[in-house]
């Protein structure tokens, strides 16, 4: 972050920031029933390719985001003890997710053609990646409770609307089956990967509040501070994979329906800062 106050604008300031976050996630799950009767594990992206069901699954999320905001604000104090600053400004967004799901996957097949049914498993893979780019207008409100002199709770809030072009890849590694009655069933390794991009209004939401020390000296001048706060960062919308589904009616007649179900991405954690004003 650098910024530049205005002394002779009545305290307007002008600031330029940063900010990369990272995101990691991984979860795994298994069924210990070898023949299904109780259930299984449903893989949920493209099952008439990663299997119908299965008794492993793990899975692996990144997320990489980079922000750049430009503000312009004014401090001012609202009585003795409390100091706000509003600001507005300009923000660019980056948002970078990849999601990987792999399945150990089980198929009823009948691998003679006799007639007698049994399990057979193979690994399939769902690969995806949502990539989001945008800009847009960016407003938020700093306040500082002052205790003493020196320590001071303090809040910040800001929201955004970003339009952007979100940038969808999808790919499915998994296995065609053909079961032809009288002759054992056929596996046929099957890729299937799309693309697609979305343009389309993003918003956000992000706060924080904490306490931090402040020391001013050279007649006011400079500053050194310290503090920790708590934050949270919440972007609405962002994750658009495209699932797809293949199910029969009442007439037995198959379909092939395509689903998005736009989800968020949240982050949450402790805060440490330090920092000289000049």
């Amino acid at each position: 972050n650098v910024g530049y106050i205005f002394s002779e604008r009545e305290q307007l300031s002008l600031n330029v920031a940063w900010t990369y976050l990272e995101g990691k996630g991984t979860s795994s799950a298994f069924f210990d029933d070898p023949t299904f009767a109780s259930g299984g594990l449903k893989p949920l992206w493209f099952p008439f390719l990663l299997g119908p069901q299965a008794d492993q699954a793990t899975s692996n999320w990144d997320c990489k985001m980079n922000l750049i905001d430009g503000t312009f604000g004014r401090s001012f104090f609202l009585g003795k003890w409390l100091a706000v600053r509003p600001y507005g400004g300009i923000r660019g967004a980056w948002i970078d997710q990849d999601y990987i799901a792999k399945y150990h996957a089980a198929w009823t097949v009948d691998p003679t053609g006799s007639g007698n049914r049994e399990l057979a498993f193979k690994d399939t893979k769902f690969e995806g990646e949502n990539d989001f780019k945008g800009v847009g207008a960016l407003f938020g409100l700093e306040t500082d409770w002052y205790v003493t002199y020196n320590l001071a709770a303090f809040t910040n809030l800001k929201t955004s609307l970003l339009y952007g072009k979100t940038e969808v890849l999808e790919s499915a590694d998994g296995q065609v089956v053909v079961p032809i009655p009288g002759t054992p069933t056929i596996f046929f390794p099957e890729t299937v990967v799309q693309t697609r991009n979305v343009h389309r209004l993003r918003p956000s939401i992000e706060g924080e509040i904490g306490l931090k020390w402040e020391q001013f000296f050279d007649d006011s001048s400079k500053r050194v501070f310290i503090g920790a706060s708590y934050e949270f960062s919440f972007w609405a919308f962002q994750n658009m994979f495209e699932n797809i589904t293949n199910y029969l009616d009442s007439l037995q007649n198959a379909f092939t329906t395509a689903s998005v179900d736009p989800r968020n991405i949240q982050f949450q954690g402790i805060n440490i800062q330090a920092g000289f004003d000049f």
